[in-house]
């Protein structure tokens, strides 16, 4: 009877490190979505690798130069994200989509004051709908 309960008891760990395993990597790839109002909001989104959804709130305005090496989706919502040095820069490795769409249908927009550099620089890949893109 020892025996039979040490056996249980075993497998009982055994089958609990296998959820544990399970639930971690399960995490691992679950998408992390954060939610911006404001130019240091999507520059920390933009910089946690863990990210890979920005929804954005609200008009910002004074963003800089993005480099992105992962896939990404920005949720523009009908809002303008500008900058004088505005600029998506796409890595091989990296994918941008931008929805630029919001309630009744509404336009989003990239505009970029950085005459040098276009908004958005693709060597990966990028999807773009219901965006306006300006560089001026």
């Amino acid at each position: 009877m020892k025996h039979i309960f040490h056996t249980i008891q075993h497998t009982a760990r055994a089958a609990t490190v296998l959820l544990l395993a399970l639930l971690a990597a399960q995490t691992a790839w679950a998408q992390k979505t954060m939610t911006v109002i404001d130019a240091d909001g999507l520059e920390a989104a933009f910089n946690d690798e863990d990210v890979s959804v920005i929804n954005v709130t609200n008009n910002i305005t004074g963003v800089g130069y993005f480099i992105l090496n992962r896939a990404l989706t920005i949720n523009l919502n009908g809002h303008t994200i500008s900058g004088d040095y505005l600029s998506f820069n796409v890595d091989p490795d990296g994918s941008l989509t931008i929805n630029g769409g919001g309630q009744g249908g509404s336009v989003g927009n990239i505009i970029s004051g950085y005459a040098d550099r276009p908004a958005i620089y693709n060597n990966g890949t990028v999807t773009l709908s219901h965006v306006n893109i300006t560089t001026n």
